[in-house]
């Protein structure tokens, strides 16, 4: 990277997020970084979404605005993609918002390292209302701030050290180019498909242990949906990673499947699927509750679990299912409760 600030295009997919838009935009306006250029995509928004992006792309004359035929969040964030300028690429959902160094901070460290071109943060989770609710889940598992190659970074990933969401990630846009990398178009869970294949075109990778990153926690969102389709489009996600990585890379087989064991797990850990009155949800749930409790557990997965977790996991392979997930949801209500009482 030179002496010069390079462009950095910001990716923004919109849709029906009125409440919530302009912050986000506000948050990408206020950027402390010089050269850098905002990507709107309005997915065929039939809100007032598409009248805040039309006022922010005539106030703004960094920001640019495109309004697509509703295709979904995959098609919006390629479309952006098509349309950017810039050497350096990150997603921004137009629920959430980013703090007002985020572009400095990341793109300095790339900066710094001739070799690496991608660089992940971490990032703070707020309520519907902006409110901090608690620290990222990552805290105790994310790497301290260093530079490892894109092999490690891999391994890192799936040792659920690090989630896969793409908009904690600033990378050279060649890595997207070269890769042939997109989003997959009518499919959920788009980041477990991709962000494994940034990693690998990457050079180096620097772990950045800073929250640059405001992530709104939505009731209605896809990633709280209790849906039959959105588990097993999640567990599917998984699988064609896998499947991938098997064909390049068979010596992480072990890790993966310990991978898959924790994704049934956490089926089996999530209060709002345990709660559903869903047929087809809570026969996927006893599903997993059979995997646990038949398949033999992975070895690898003494470093992917918490003290925490692992005494859940002997609950559950011990038949107290049930019992459990009454008490995890007591203590996640608890837990929220007096996270509000010491925030405010």
């Amino acid at each position: 990277m030179s002496n010069a600030a390079e462009l950095i295009s910001v990716i923004v997919p919109v849709y029906n997020v009125e409440s919530f838009l302009s912050q986000c935009l506000d948050s990408l306006y206020k950027q402390t970084y010089d050269n850098y250029e905002v990507i709107i995509v309005d997915d065929g928004s039939t809100d007032h979404s598409k009248k805040i992006c039309d006022r922010y792309a005539i106030q703004c004359p960094q920001f640019t605005v495109y309004h697509t035929q509703n295709r979904g969040l995959s098609a919006a964030r390629n479309f952006g993609v098509a349309h950017s300028h810039g050497k350096y690429l990150l997603f921004v959902d137009s629920d959430d918002l980013i703090v007002p160094d985020t572009l400095e901070r990341a793109s300095s460290f790339l900066k710094m390292s001739i070799q690496s071109n991608l660089v992940i943060f971490t990032y703070q989770r707020i309520d519907e209302n902006g409110k901090k609710i608690d620290s990222d889940t990552e805290s105790k598992s994310f790497p301290k701030t260093a530079t490892v190659s894109s092999y490690d970074a891999l391994y890192y990933l799936l040792e659920d050290r690090f989630n896969n969401f793409s908009w904690r990630i600033l990378f050279d846009k060649s890595i997207w180019v070269d890769n042939n990398i997109s989003f997959p178009e009518g499919l959920l869970y788009e980041d477990i498909r991709t962000t494994y294949r940034l990693l690998l075109g990457a050079q180096k990778v620097i772990f950045l242990n800073e929250q640059l990153y405001l992530y709104r926690q939505r009731k209605n969102s896809i990633i709280h949906r209790a849906e039959a389709h959105s588990i097993e489009e999640s567990r599917a996600a998984i699988f064609d990673r896998n499947a991938f990585l098997h064909d390049k890379f068979p010596e992480f087989d072990k890790i993966c499947d310990a991978n898959i064991y924790k994704w049934h797990y956490g089926v089996l850990m999530n209060p709002d699927y345990a709660l559903s009155n869903d047929s087809e949800v809570q026969h996927l749930i006893k599903c997993a509750n059979a995997y646990i409790r038949k398949t033999k557990k992975p070895k690898h997965l003494k470093h992917m679990l918490n003290w925490e977790q692992k005494l859940c996991l002997f609950i559950i392979q011990c038949g107290g299912h049930g019992l459990l997930i009454v008490l995890v949801s007591f203590l996640k209500r608890l837990r929220t409760t007096l996270n509000r009482i010491v925030i405010n």
